[in-house]
């Protein structure tokens, strides 16, 4: 009986460290090399392939300094069976060499589970909106 509880209590508790968030942080080097375009958008929640409308192009001149910026700010990385959550509001929808894009808020992005502090996500909208 003692094994069995011993064996559930470690298979437990290997589950819930493996459910611990994790930060992530946007590499500069990396985006300043792939981004070509960052628009503010008005997403509609129901999609992350979808957004309502383009707010304001963001000017090429300004593309590196918002990445400069954005590098800075760390994101918490959702562990994997959370809930994605599709953006609503205003993001930045980042457009990749590739033609791949990511929408970023506070709340997550396209391709990972993200999210960031509300406040600095708010300075980074109130900077280049």
């Amino acid at each position: 009986m003692k094994k069995s509880f011993l064996c559930l209590f470690l298979i437990v508790a290997l589950l819930l460290t493996g459910c611990s968030d994790r930060t992530f942080y946007f590499n500069y080097d990396e985006m300043v090399k792939k981004v070509v375009k960052v628009e503010v958008v008005e997403m509609d929640g129901l999609s992350l392939k979808h957004y309502d409308r383009v707010l304001k192009t963001i000017d090429q001149e300004l593309i590196d300094d918002f990445v400069s910026d954005l590098s800075e700010i760390k994101f918490i990385v959702r562990w994997a069976i959370s809930n994605r959550v599709c953006p609503k509001g205003i993001c930045f929808c980042l457009t990749y060499i590739d033609g791949t894009y990511d929408i970023v808020d506070d709340r997550s992005s396209t391709n990972l589970d993200l999210h960031c502090d509300t406040e600095q996500f708010n300075e980074l909208l109130n900077k280049y909106y």
